[in-house]
């Protein structure tokens, strides 16, 4: 780690978007996120190497990246499973538009209580009250 921010190379990647426009990132993190699959908590998701994009007006899930990390995604009318090693791990609802809505809701790392709620429910590995 270090504080000076002159010596990071990289420290903020372009991104090309649809329309040609280029904004970039800020940092690069993990999200945790608590997937709702028929009505049902399931175990927690951690998407690694999530860009921190301040400029960015909706967040943007890169299916094809997943891919390459061993996902399956399966489409099907106006439903998306994830699936690795023959399990659903999240799944997104798709609208009219052909916009897909992940099924469940991101964690705040700094609310405490989903925090203890998630160690008191077995819901994640490594941490501890």
């Amino acid at each position: 780690m270090t504080s000076h921010k002159s010596w990071i190379r990289n420290y903020r990647v372009p991104i090309r978007l649809v329309d040609s426009c280029v904004i970039y990132s800020e940092a690069v993190g993990s999200v945790l996120f608590r997937p709702l699959i028929n009505g049902q908590l399931v175990r927690d998701v951690e998407f690694a190497r999530v860009l921190h994009v301040p400029t960015l007006y909706n967040n943007l899930l890169s299916v094809l990246y997943l891919k390459h990390k061993a996902f399956d995604a399966h489409i099907s009318g106006n439903h998306m499973d994830f699936i690795r090693n023959g399990t659903t791990l999240f799944t997104a609802s798709i609208n009219e538009c052909n916009v897909g809505y992940l099924n469940g809701s991101t964690i705040d790392i700094n609310n405490y209580d989903d925090i203890k709620m998630m160690i008191s429910k077995n819901l994640v590995d490594g941490l501890s009250a």
